[in-house]
């Protein structure tokens, strides 16, 4: 979950508001989530707070999920964003101001807003000190699914196990800024940092370095066209998780950690 414009100092406050317990809950237009192609929350899902790097800072589960008109809107749900509005008049003001900038919506009272009210689960812990026995790699990779619900994978020359595109993260670079480079240099891919999101981090032995282990900062996006083998990646498939789980050429990453997390978005194959 982001918080206001990524990058800018009202990302900074909403996301200190939030970890301080002050806002408990967030609005959003419900024509941003087709334009996005993003999914409406559910109740009981959780989400990572991130901030303007998409670096985590907290998780939180969803309690409420009410999508109303926009003139429908309650003042306790104004009062629980916590932003020290006065009354409804001065929150509507103040929205209509954001989404107009932001997303170029002239908000109308019918306009379908989402709310939601959330809870902080657990702060993200902070980086610990890099000492003996943690991963021997640090990478970057996406999720892209079709409409089908497939992800592309991808083989590099000279090894057996397929894999989600993306590729070590060098030092000079946030996970995400690693992500956007490798999807370029592998398959293709123009991805845009608004839309990339944070699925989870997870450890898991290295899939072509015996012994080793990988730490995988692990995105989703949409899907993008035009998605090809290029540079070092020598095979490139769309599989669905349920041929996942039947396969043994996959990367423990992806098999042991990022596959059961993919499962609840999953779309039935037909």
């Amino acid at each position: 979950m982001e918080l206001g414009a990524r990058g800018t100092p009202l990302q900074d406050e909403l996301n200190a508001l939030v970890l301080s317990g002050v806002k408990v809950a967030t609005a959003g237009l419900l024509v941003d989530y087709a334009v996005e192609g993003e999914e409406l929350e559910t109740v009981g899902e959780e989400q990572f707070l991130i901030d303007g790097s998409l670096e985590p800072i907290a998780r939180i589960r969803l309690l409420r999920v009410d999508v109303v008109p926009f003139c429908d809107v309650t003042w306790a749900f104004a009062q629980a964003e916590g932003e020290g509005f006065v009354d409804l008049d001065d929150w509507r003001a103040a929205h209509r101001r954001y989404w107009a900038r932001e997303s170029g919506v002239d908000v109308s009272d019918d306009e379908l807003v989402v709310c939601l009210w959330f809870e902080v689960v657990a702060p993200a812990p902070a980086p610990a000190p890099r000492m003996a026995g943690d991963p021997d790699f640090l990478v970057a990779a996406v999720v892209i699914r079709d409409d089908a619900g497939r992800v592309l994978v991808v083989r590099k020359r000279g090894t057996s196990r397929f894999m989600l595109p993306g590729g070590k993260i060098e030092e000079d670079e946030t996970p995400a800024q690693a992500a956007i480079r490798e999807l370029h240099e592998e398959v293709g891919a123009d991805l845009d940092s608004h839309r990339l999101t944070l699925l989870g981090e997870w450890t898991a032995p290295a899939a072509n370095e015996p012994g080793h282990s990988v730490h995988g900062h692990i995105f989703e996006h949409p899907w993008v066209a035009g998605l090809v083998a290029r540079a070092e990646i020598e095979e490139a498939l769309w599989l669905h998780p349920d041929a996942m789980a039947t396969r043994d050429d996959l990367a423990p990453l992806l098999v042991t950690r990022v596959l059961p997390a993919l499962t609840k978005y999953e779309v039935p194959s037909e």
